[in-house]
């Protein structure tokens, strides 16, 4: 058993960041398109400085046209997050870079737990 726990994270290690990047829903294009703004706003912050964002995802301006993750927070709604903000910068012409820079780090405790326990909406009312 130990074993097989040691290759599935050996295996999760090695896959790229890029790769693990869910596939987008329509809400989550239009979301996507309607944070163009956003993505355009990080071509104009301090070159080098390092912006922690939701989610375990901090992003840093390495040129005039490209912004580097450098890192994001391992769960499922971290990587679709990170997979919208890919398409809000790629419709910007701003290049994300991922691989090989982008580490796996776990969520903050704080994060964690809501996303654990999700803040109930209009369903339960």
């Amino acid at each position: 058993m130990e074993n097989e726990v040691k290759k599935i994270r050996e295996k999760e290690e090695q896959t790229a960041v890029a790769d693990r990047l869910p596939e987008l829903t329509g809400d989550w294009l239009e979301l996507a398109q309607s944070n163009i703004d956003w993505a355009i706003s990080y071509t104009k912050v301090e070159l080098g400085k390092v912006y922690h964002e939701t989610l375990g995802i901090s992003l840093q301006l390495v040129a005039k046209d490209t912004v580097r993750c450098l890192s994001v927070g391992n769960h499922p709604d971290c990587y679709t997050l990170l997979a919208g903000m890919f398409h809000s910068f790629e419709l910007a012409g701003i290049k994300l870079q991922l691989d090989p820079f982008t580490i796996e780090r776990f969520p903050s405790p704080k994060l964690t737990e809501s996303l654990q326990n999700p803040t109930p909406g209009m369903e339960v009312a």
